[in-house]
């Protein structure tokens, strides 16, 4: 699994030149998703000063060292072949799971919830409790689709999880998801402090923010556009659908 090569911070992690991680950084939007308490999965990622005992072991562990205005990301990031035999070069011999039981307890809490407002399923609302209490976090009571998408995006961070979560809802919330993409103001890089000591973020008034380049956001983001090859054979596929109309009878008793 090449999962550490892409994230590690540097060399001295890996002991190689497979550490490409400098500029995958976390943003100001996913650092104020976590709960102030959620110690375990603010651990995604790392901080100035954070210090890991299981990295770099002969040399005392391996700390941190950069400025507060970033995080860079631990999940997946193990350390070289001096601190597990198992490590080789870009494969750090960590599964790579499909389905972790965190996210089916999240997607049970999902099909609980459906097309309501909340949900008290006794069930869902069980299973979710296992994951904050894992995390050190209060229990809830009740269950939205907010709180349901919460949980999803800190537990399952860098996993590659979350556009598809966002794609699924807009199946049938559509303007509501280009909504909430365009809310976090992807245009605009925030600059941030972060403290490792109280596990909080806050801007950076000493800096001025800056616009990036973004894509454009409306319907046309959640679906992939049809091959080019596929366009030539069949040029009506470049047409608006249209619903089809069934001329035959109804086949009703067929059993």
């Amino acid at each position: 699994m090449r999962k550490q090569a892409y994230f590690a911070l540097g060399s001295d992690i890996t002991g190689d030149d497979a550490a490409w991680g400098y500029w995958t950084r976390a943003s100001y939007n996913v650092l104020q998703e976590y709960e102030s308490k959620d110690l375990r999965r603010r651990a995604t990622f790392m901080g100035d000063g954070d210090h890991y005992a299981e990295i770099n072991k002969a040399n005392g562990g391996y700390t941190v060292d950069h400025t507060a205005d970033f995080l860079t990301v631990k999940k997946g990031v193990v350390g070289s072949t001096k601190d597990n035999s198992k490590i080789t070069r870009m494969n750090s011999a960590l599964n790579t799971y499909m389905l972790r039981l965190a996210e089916v307890y999240l997607n049970y809490a999902e099909a609980a919830l459906g097309n309501n407002a909340s949900t008290a399923d006794a069930t869902a609302i069980s299973v979710v409790n296992r994951l904050r209490a894992r995390a050190g976090l209060d229990p809830k009571t009740t269950l939205t689709y907010a709180d349901i998408i919460h949980e999803r995006r800190v537990e399952l961070c860098m996993e590659g999880q979350y556009w598809y979560d966002l794609v699924r809802r807009a199946y049938y919330k559509q303007q509501e998801v280009i909504n909430y993409v365009t809310g976090q103001n992807r245009g605009t890089i925030t600059p941030i402090l972060y403290d490792t000591a109280t596990n909080t973020v806050t801007v950076d008034a000493s800096k001025a923010t800056s616009p990036r380049a973004i894509g454009v956001i409306d319907a046309t983001i959640f679906t992939l556009p049809y091959p080019e090859s596929e366009l030539v054979q069949n040029p009506l596929l470049r047409e608006n659908p249209v619903p089809y109309q069934f001329t035959e009878e109804k086949i009703k008793d067929l059993f």
